[in-house]
């Protein structure tokens, strides 16, 4: 699996394309913290400083990055011809999209705090496992929630070519001063998983293929390239 942003990403895609392009790197990363997770119950050694970077990356980049665009520039638009903010936020899709970004941060916060405890022995590895597998479960669904709904319901309200909304999306990464673009977000996640393939006894590295994800030779890993 390639994904292919343009060299100048907010500025060459569609301003509804960028958050699809998004959700995508999202489910990559997903696929390297699926990755640990199964190597932590296995007990494959994944080195602590891989795992603080793949959790950063959700807390950065799908956080402060994505989910934070969507509640401070994307749905404020689709508010504008609600009449009311109070109103627009109660409905199902809006309400549920926010709540839903407060429970992932929590959900993300206690993984945070698991993986403190990785090396305390195979009760902390299952633990931590086990809540990476609430949390990809959690944010693969709602990345489906936000293409079927969110994206959608957007798509019929707001221009195709919306510059306005280009510009806005680039100001909210300055004003968070991220320090990263998604193009370096992406070579992150690729690096992490290289890292990882190279980690598995060949013997046991097919069972680590899965879905989308290959995982058992660092070849098939597939890079994402801006």
């Amino acid at each position: 699996m390639v994904l292919r942003f343009p060299l100048a990403l907010d500025q060459k895609l569609k301003s509804l394309e960028t958050l699809t392009m998004e959700h995508a790197l999202l489910g990559r990363g997903l696929g390297a913290l699926e990755i640990v997770a199964r190597m932590e119950r296995d007990g494959v050694p994944v080195p602590e400083e891989t795992t603080r970077r793949l959790l950063a990356f959700f807390e950065t980049f799908g956080d402060r990055y994505h989910h934070i665009k969507e509640e401070h520039v994307l749905i404020p638009r689709l508010e504008e011809g609600c009449g009311s903010r109070a109103r627009c936020r109660s409905g199902a899709m809006i309400g549920e999209v926010l709540y839903e970004h407060e429970v992932g941060r929590r959900l993300l916060a206690k993984l945070q705090l698991a993986a403190t405890g990785l090396g305390k022995g195979a009760g902390a590895r299952e633990a931590f496992a086990v809540m990476a597998d609430d949390y990809i479960a959690f944010l693969r669904n709602h990345i489906v929630k936000e293409k079927n709904r969110l994206l959608r319901s957007a798509s019929w309200k707001l221009p195709e070519e919306d510059e306005a909304l280009l510009k806005s999306f680039d100001e909210h990464a300055q004003r968070e001063e991220i320090g990263a673009t998604a193009r370096e977000f992406a070579a992150e996640i690729d690096g992490i998983l290289a890292e990882l393939s190279i980690r598995v006894p060949a013997p046991t590295r097919r069972a680590y293929s899965r879905g989308s994800i290959p995982y058992h030779r660092g070849r098939n890993v597939g890079p994402i390239t801006f």
